[in-house]
């Protein structure tokens, strides 16, 4: 099933088919279409990945095809709430990420806290280099009053 995301040549097109043959279907990955930027000498950091679902995993998988080099976050509680925690998640992304032939990080970080978008950011620069790609993929939902929301 090909779903395109946008027509601009700023946004990738996609195709979706499943990574993890095992697992839920809500991971998805995308296959870059022909036409698409070579992304070889780009670093892209990509927020929110997770082993239950959404597109996190699959969004790094298409970027490492294009070529960029991956430093991704994950947040274990995200994954343990929903049931589907698997410890080696990470390393096995990265595994699949480099085979594309490009280099690949990651660290689990809760971006509700007022420091992590910087604590992401030197990390990833000192693992990688200067990110030029952001896919600020991480979300999480709690229920409260929004009068008590803080940054």
């Amino acid at each position: 099933m090909a779903t395109t995301l946008h027509n601009s040549p700023e946004i990738l097109h996609v195709k979706s088919y499943n990574i993890f043959p095992k697992s839920t279907s809500y991971v998805r990955t995308f296959q870059l279409e022909e036409n698409d930027e070579n992304l070889t000498d780009k670093i892209a950091i990509v927020t929110g990945v997770s082993y239950s679902k959404g597109i996190g995993a699959a969004t790094c998988l298409s970027l490492a095809k294009a070529g960029a080099d991956i430093f991704f976050t994950y947040w274990s509680p995200f994954d343990e709430a929903e049931g589907r925690l698997e410890r080696d998640f990470p390393s096995k992304l990265c595994e699949k990420i480099n085979s594309f032939g490009v280099r690949s990080d990651h660290m689990e970080l809760d971006l509700s806290l007022e420091e992590s978008p910087n604590n992401l950011l030197n990390t990833a620069h000192s693992k990688l280099g200067t990110a030029s790609i952001l896919v600020n993929n991480a979300t999480y939902e709690a229920p409260t009053n929004f009068r008590t929301l803080t940054s």
